[in-house]
């Protein structure tokens, strides 16, 4: 692989300020009307999803407890490969 290329390990940009801290996944929650939990699910996949995967989870096809369940089957089924 040529150095530099991404892959799903490689962070993703994914717009302004991503929540890292506790404080700041509270705040984003309290800003979007959802649970903390929600925002914990939706920064799993923004971090290990795959494009289309995070695509679809942004334009609604598919929903954040969903995509969240998608990409943690995804990871246990590479485990066994």
């Amino acid at each position: 692989m040529k150095k530099g290329a991404s892959n799903q390990h490689t962070k993703k940009e994914v717009g302004p300020k991503e929540p890292t801290t506790a404080a700041g996944q509270k705040e984003a929650a309290k800003k979007f009307g959802v649970p903390v939990s929600q925002v914990k699910r939706a920064k799993v996949v923004l971090e290990k999803g795959t494009p289309e995967l995070i695509e679809a989870m942004k334009d609604g096809t598919v929903n954040v407890s969903a995509a969240a369940g998608i990409e943690r089957s995804l990871q246990l089924f590479l485990m066994w490969l």
